[in-house]
């Protein structure tokens, strides 16, 4: 079974990517709940400073598995956060079939400490 890769985007106002940045950091913690969803491989949080972009990406077993977060309460709040603040989000967001890859995703990822 082909994995699928899950792509969040979220662009922030002008100004206010640092701010954005150390807000989804320090979001870890509240969103720990993910390494138990059932199907996750692998998860990352990322910033885009030129464009003033947030992402997060992530790869699961199913699309069934993926759409896990589109219910998950935690990664809604924080969503609300970002957008009482002036952030857009690409919706709906985009699961894709993995076409092929390149290195061993296996279970749920160790976070990064």
């Amino acid at each position: 079974m082909n994995p699928i890769v899950r792509v969040s985007i979220l662009t922030i106002p002008d100004g206010h990517i640092e701010a954005a940045a150390e807000a989804m950091r320090n979001a870890e913690e509240e969103l720990r709940g993910i390494l138990k969803l059932k199907g996750l491989r692998a998860y990352f949080a990322g910033v885009d400073r030129v464009r003033s972009q947030l992402t997060n990406v992530s790869v699961w077993d199913s699309a069934e598995n993926a759409e896990q977060m589109s219910n998950f309460q935690p990664m809604l709040d924080l969503g609300k956060r970002f957008a009482a603040q002036g952030a857009t989000f690409l919706r709906p967001i985009p699961n894709f079939d993995c076409l092929w890859q390149w290195g061993n995703i296996g279970g749920a990822g160790t976070p990064k400490r």
